[in-house]
């Protein structure tokens, strides 16, 4: 989806922007809003209260995509169960 969007945008004429899709953010070109520089991407730290960041990665025409179990879980009879698997082990990852 945010390929087709990108896509789109560029054929349009759109030189700068940001597509954030949750965990999953495309940029295009440089940040003009910042001084024509880097697009600066906040990852979380997931640890930590919202807002808390582990580091922050300067992109340009590139994808960041990021996944958690901190912000996508389920919890039945106390417990945790979330969508960051190895297939290759009958059981969950440890969290």
């Amino acid at each position: 989806m945010q390929i087709k969007g990108a896509q789109f945008l560029r054929k349009e004429g759109m030189t700068s922007a940001l597509i954030n899709l949750g965990g999953s953010i495309l940029t295009i070109g440089k940040n003009q809003a910042r001084g024509d520089n880097p697009w600066q991407i906040e990852i979380q730290d997931s640890a930590n209260p919202r807002g808390n960041h582990l580091m922050t990665i300067p992109v340009v025409n590139q994808s960041v995509v990021t996944s958690g179990i901190y912000e996508r879980h389920l919890t039945v009879d106390g417990q945790d169960y979330h969508h960051i698997f190895d297939n290759r082990l009958p059981a969950k990852l440890e969290s």
